[in-house]
């Protein structure tokens, strides 16, 4: 008798790919890829930083021809799909930096799941997406 079986994925699994930070006048945002390879959803609760200040997810949004960012409380990472922070939507915005960011220089983020727990990544500090093929 021959039997087959069917591994269906369970519980999340995720992956960061390409976080990196842009600097700005008032602080930082940082981006990146994060992907649910798993059969059921997680969600990104907090954030934070090794290095000082505040780290919270915004959004990008327009309201009245006028663009805000929008704070959220916790980022849904569906199943067997990508979530995209990157310039203009969902972006990790730091704050009240405890030192000066340098370009090529990296910084550790720990971004804090509900169902995966916390993992850290290194994110190059860099004015343009390390993707960019300009």
């Amino acid at each position: 008798m021959l039997v087959w079986f069917l591994l269906i994925p369970q519980g999340p699994s995720i992956m960061v790919e390409a976080p990196w930070v842009r600097t700005a006048p008032m602080g930082a945002a940082g981006y990146m890829v994060i992907t649910n390879r798993g059969g059921e959803a997680d969600v990104l609760v907090s954030v934070n930083l090794d290095f000082g200040g505040m780290a919270m997810l915004h959004e990008t949004v327009i309201e009245d021809n006028i663009m805000k960012m929008k704070m959220v409380t916790n980022l849904e990472i569906p199943p067997d799909s990508k979530v995209e922070l990157k310039p203009g939507g969902y972006h990790i915005m730091l704050q009240d930096l405890a030192q000066p960011l340098q370009d090529g220089e990296t910084v550790k983020i720990h971004l804090h799941l509900e169902r995966s727990g916390t993992i850290t990544v290194d994110a190059l500090i860099s004015q343009e997406s390390p993707n960019s093929s300009s």
